[in-house]
């Protein structure tokens, strides 16, 4: 989960994997994430999502060509109630 100030406030154990986290990270901004697979625009698309409050999905594929389906999620909805699918 990103605050609306792009800071780190929580993770699942799938996304520490993905994304590199560790619990150090809580309270950080994502642009200081160091993922284990190459998402060169990843700060965009999460300003995006919470901007729009709209849900992104992309493809991505690592370094093995191994694919995973991306999604980010917003977590209030237009009228700014905490919905958190």
């Amino acid at each position: 989960m990103i605050g609306s100030d792009l800071t780190i406030r929580r993770f699942t154990p799938k996304a520490q994997k993905f994304l590199g986290l560790i619990n150090g990270d809580i309270g950080r901004p994502l642009s200081n994430i160091n993922p284990t697979i190459e998402i060169a625009d990843l700060q965009d698309m999460v300003q995006q999502v919470v901007s729009d409050f709209r849900p992104l999905e992309r493809e991505l594929t690592d370094r093995r060509g191994v694919h995973f389906q991306f999604k980010i999620l917003p977590y209030r909805t237009l009228d700014n109630k905490i919905d958190g699918r």
